[in-house]
C-alpha cells in the first residue's frame, strides 16, 4: 500500500497553497516563481499560509480569471534596496492588482 500527498489543488474549485507549489515559509528562501505558480495555476483564489515568504524578485502575472490573494502568512520583499517597483502586480482583463 503507498500514500500520496493530499493537497487542496486536487480538490476542483479549491484555491491554490503557495506550499503546493514549492513555497517555504521560513523568511530565507526565496518563493517567488512559487507564488507566481499558484497566480497562473488558473483559480480563483491563492491562499498564503501561516509563515514568512521571501521574495527576491519582483513578479507581474498576466491571468485570465479574477483572483482572490488571502490568508494568514506575511510575504517579505528581499530585493534591491530601493526599489520602487510593485511587489506583486496583476492584470486581469481591466483590473490590476499591486501589493506593494
Amino acid at each position: 500500500m503507498s500514500l500520496t500527498k493530499v493537497s487542496y489543488s486536487m480538490i476542483t474549485g479549491a484555491p491554490a497553497n503557495i506550499l503546493d507549489y514549492g513555497a517555504v515559509g521560513d523568511g530565507i528562501t526565496n518563493c517567488s516563481a512559487a507564488i507566481l505558480a499558484a497566480l497562473q495555476s488558473g483559480v480563483q483564489a491563492v491562499y498564503v499560509p501561516l509563515g514568512t515568504f521571501a521574495m527576491t524578485s519582483n513578479i507581474s502575472a498576466t491571468i485570465s480569471t479574477d483572483v482572490t490573494f488571502y490568508g494568514h502568512g506575511t510575504i517579505i520583499y528581499t530585493g534591491t534596496t530601493g526599489n520602487t517597483d510593485p511587489l506583486i502586480a496583476i492584470e486581469t482583463g481591466n483590473n490590476t492588482l499591486t501589493i506593494d
